[in-house]
């Protein structure tokens, strides 16, 4: 019998030295850094002096060239000392890699070596007021005027990635999407520049969460009419609050029906105990 997977021997040697660099760096620290509100610069820092600033940003551009895979491991090796600020540098790698891929070999001179080196943290700024981290949702809009584009909306977070929705015919890709990535310097409008296509493959998973969402609020609503319920047995029929439960169980169960069901019924007052 073999087995289906396992990591490299290079591999293993990457999840070692994340492992090794979060005990070491991050766990011991990271409830203070919770208590105290605290965002460890140096340690995001060092982090770069390992290539966890730039983990698939190419070797050309000085990073080193991994794949998702290790850098799962290293995000995960760093998670369990600090979610946060695995995090962090989950994100930023993410921005630094678009601009490695899609960027013009200017962009990248002038932004990857800050990057690469942690002096500068990227992020990747989909959420906004309102809307959450709802990518199908987001209302910041990019209109083209001339050779520039005008960006307009508010975001909640350096370099910034940006997402915005676009004028359809700016870039064929994005026809069916309408959306845009902006490779943006906080508060200088000269340095806004079209970046990379942004997909968005996350509507059927949005749909779907909307359901699970609805699901939630109906159970959430049940439960505050069988806590209603229940205070109408305690008060009118003097049952404690376990009996009183229990009643409202077992008649659920009796009858194959759901708890709410019954519920209604006590509140209405069609249905108490002994009541033929």
């Amino acid at each position: 019998m073999t087995t289906q997977f396992d990591l490299t021997e290079d591999q293993r040697a990457i999840q070692d030295m994340a492992r090794k660099f979060t005990a070491d760096a991050i766990t011991p620290h990271a409830a203070h850094w919770d208590e105290a509100h605290h965002f460890p610069r140096d340690v995001v820092k060092a982090s770069a002096a390992l290539g966890f600033g730039a983990i698939y940003v190419s070797e050309k551009s000085n990073g080193i060239g991994l794949g998702r895979l290790e850098a799962a491991l290293i995000m995960e090796a760093m998670a369990y000392g600090c979610a946060t600020t695995s995090s962090f540098i989950s994100i930023h790698n993410m921005a630094a890699w678009m601009i490695d891929c899609y960027g013009s070999p200017e962009i990248k001179a002038k932004f990857l070596p800050d990057l690469v080196g942690m002096e500068k943290i990227a992020s990747y700024c989909l959420t906004e007021p309102g809307v959450g981290s709802d990518s199908a949702g987001i209302t910041t809009t990019a209109v083209k005027d001339g050779d520039e584009y005008v960006i307009n909306g508010e975001k909640i977070c350096g370099v910034l990635m940006l997402t915005a929705f676009s004028q359809r015919e700016v870039v064929e890709q994005a026809r069916d999407a309408g959306a845009l990535a902006f490779l943006v310097k906080p508060f200088q409008k000269s340095d806004l520049i079209p970046a990379i296509e942004v997909a968005m493959g996350r509507f059927r998973e949005l749909r779907t969460l909307t359901g699970e969402i609805d699901a939630l609020g109906e159970q959430l609503e049940s439960r505050k009419v069988v806590e209603r319920a229940k205070g109408v047995l305690m008060d009118e029929v003097g049952m404690s609050e376990t009996d009183s439960f229990a009643f409202i169980q077992r008649t659920a169960m009796s009858e194959r029906t759901r708890m709410r069901d019954v519920a209604d019924r006590i509140l209405d007052g069609s249905l108490r105990p002994g009541a033929d």
